[in-house]
């Protein structure tokens, strides 16, 4: 996730415009299957000391499994 090829700049962007669009009676949670890490590690680089009104808090949940097909 450190090499070179990863483009990050796509979490930045998100987060800008999370920042920029969510009204003022919402609230963005972060839950993921992939690239939690990276998505956690450009909220991290905002070096919040307060959290924005935009979020719900700065953790990005990861959830881990599989989806079947339920049996009929």
């Amino acid at each position: 996730m450190d090499e070179a090829y990863i483009n990050r700049s796509v979490f930045k962007n998100y987060l800008e415009v999370l920042s920029e669009k969510t009204t003022s009676a919402w609230k963005n949670r972060f839950i993921t299957t992939n690239w939690g890490f990276l998505l956690q590690r450009e909220i991290l680089g905002l070096s919040l000391t307060d959290l924005p009104d935009w979020m719900a808090n700065s953790h990005v949940y990861h959830l881990n499994g599989t989806v079947e097909e339920p049996d009929v």
